[in-house]
């Protein structure tokens, strides 16, 4: 999950899935989608057409986050990045800013938030999908899905086509979460230790 996924740690801080924070090819012009193939390869950054999800997943209990959401917001990046293992550095802190300056939407059951993510916009055609976290006891219930489809409606609604995202190459169940959704792989993001340029 460009952010987190149902099975576990979400996407958005580069230890997990996908970027907390925008991802440094986020500015980068996306390929036409004739451009885009299958790959079996691991999946770093991700694209889609808006319309899949928006046509395609049930409804959930899912709305627009706002500023009085900040406090459950916050304790859910809390939650996402404990389970977060997939760098060997510490994830981006919470900032009030991912819902004044981003697309952040939040699911709730009976009053209780049960997930969240959150949607940069870089450009005016595509989304940048990063933080996606469901609580463990909401998982395997499509709620992930969910989140993304509110995501896609609303780029759409903005007039954006495309929605992406990075996932971490050992994230298999969110790599599997984005296969079934139907992104493609577009681009790597490689990692390497300072010294070992030196």
């Amino acid at each position: 999950m460009l952010g987190r996924l149902e099975s576990g740690p979400t996407a958005g801080d580069g230890r997990n899935g996908t970027p907390r924070l925008p991802h440094p090819d986020v500015g980068r012009p996306l390929p036409q989608p004739q451009e885009l193939q299958e790959t079996s390869q691991p999946a770093w950054l991700g694209v889609f057409h808006t319309r899949h999800l928006a046509n395609t997943l049930p409804a959930v209990p899912i709305r627009r986050a706002i500023s009085d959401d900040v406090p459950v917001l916050r304790a859910l990046w809390a939650e996402s990045s404990d389970e977060t293992t997939f760098t060997p550095y510490p994830g981006s802190p919470f900032s009030e800013s991912l819902v004044t300056d981003h697309l952040a939407f939040l699911a709730e059951e009976a009053g209780a938030a049960t997930g969240c993510v959150y949607a940069a916009l870089p450009s005016e055609h595509y989304g940048f999908v990063f933080g996606l976290y469901v609580r463990p006891a909401a998982r395997r219930h499509g709620l992930a899905q969910g989140l993304m489809r509110a995501v896609a409606e609303a780029l759409r609604d903005e007039g954006r086509r495309y929605v992406v995202l990075s996932v971490e190459t050992p994230n298999e169940a969110a790599r599997s979460l984005y296969e079934q959704l139907g992104f493609v792989d577009v681009a790597r993001t490689l990692r390497t230790d300072v010294d070992q340029l030196l």
